[in-house]
């Protein structure tokens, strides 16, 4: 998988983009690959994107569609708060479960504290991008050397 972050995108949007691999039986019908996205803000909601073949007698003409489960068309008549709105009537009322147990919290430190030793040896330099860019300059190329959509 690959994470993109940053400040200053042409977006404030934070979103998991799940794309499939593609497959053999892919090339029947032309077209980018199959995609879960689940957009956690603004305007949460699950879409699957996927190629279909258009009804019809030529089994090579195909479209796009989304299959959009969003909050705001699901619940339009609902006020949807968000995530800090959450957070903070949660802890307001003595609910905890929107933070980390201690088992969570000592298995990230597990997992992240090797990355962060790296990080201090290596001494990796930050990309530099102009402000309200869609995605830093190279994003598009490493992904696609390392086969990821």
């Amino acid at each position: 998988f690959l994470m993109r972050a940053g400040k200053g995108l042409d977006e404030r949007m934070a979103e998991v983009r799940i794309p499939f691999k593609p497959q053999s039986f892919n090339n029947i019908i032309p077209g980018a690959s199959n995609e879960l996205v689940l957009r956690i803000q603004p305007d949460e909601a699950v879409f699957f994107k996927y190629q279909n073949k258009v009804p019809g007698w030529d089994p090579k003409k195909a479209a796009p569609v989304v299959m959009d489960m969003s909050y705001t068309n699901s619940f339009p008549d609902m006020y949807v708060a968000d995530a800090y709105e959450r957070m903070f009537l949660n802890t307001a009322k003595g609910d905890g479960s929107l933070f980390v147990g201690s088992a969570e919290l000592t298995e990230a430190w597990r997992i992240f504290t090797p990355l962060l030793q790296e990080i201090d040896a290596k001494r990796p330099q930050p990309v530099i991008y102009p402000f309200g860019v869609r995605v830093p300059a190279g994003m598009d190329a490493f992904a696609a050397k390392h086969k990821i959509v």
